[in-house]
């Protein structure tokens, strides 16, 4: 038997889905911040901002920007 191709996402669905890991990495980051763990921070803001961006998610890119500046004054 020939097993069915899977369905394309909808739209909708790809959205929740980039914003669900927009949430995880910026949530991640902010934890690796606390424990001063910068350098991983950071590649964690960055990749939510990617996510944030694709969303077009303005507000919560200059949310991420404020951080990664934060970070940036400290090391």
């Amino acid at each position: 038997q020939e097993a069915e191709a899977k369905p394309d996402s909808s739209e909708g669905e790809k959205k929740h889905v980039q914003n669900l890991r927009m949430s995880a990495f910026y949530s991640l980051a902010v934890e690796l911040q606390h424990l001063k763990q910068y350098d991983k921070a950071i590649l964690g803001f960055n990749k939510a901002r990617e996510y944030a961006q694709e969303l077009d998610k303005k507000p919560v890119i200059l949310k991420i920007e404020k951080a990664l500046l934060a970070i940036k004054q400290k090391i």
